[in-house]
């Protein structure tokens, strides 16, 4: 479904640690938005019902049933944008046509949006 490069799984556990909530799963969704582009966001939550539920990297992933058609295949990444600066991203599978890659933030410090 998703996959998370061991990057962004360590700042995901780093950031689930210094904000309390160690036990919680992180929500990654999807959205198509009028012009084409695709939306991605991500936060720690409870599992709904609906969700996929993936175990990746020591932690759980939630994905509510829309987004899902949008995360197939695609990588949550946490990149260097500039000197010090870290953004998580989501690279779409290869040969998709998705026109975006940013992310809204997942808690306290660990967070950011391409090329924000």
């Amino acid at each position: 479904m998703i996959t998370v490069t061991s990057r962004a799984a360590e700042e995901i556990r780093q950031a689930a640690s210094r904000t309390g909530v160690a036990d919680v799963a992180l929500r990654v969704a999807a959205k198509e938005m009028d012009d084409g582009e695709l939306q991605f966001g991500m936060g720690f939550d409870e599992a709904r019902e609906g969700d996929a539920v993936v175990e990746l990297e020591g932690f759980v992933v939630l994905i509510a049933q829309p987004s899902q058609p949008f995360l197939a295949g695609a990588t949550l990444d946490l990149v260097e944008m500039d000197s010090g600066d870290r953004s998580f991203v989501f690279i779409p599978p290869q040969g998709a046509d998705t026109g975006g890659c940013g992310s809204s933030g997942c808690g306290s410090g660990c967070g950011g949006g391409c090329g924000s």
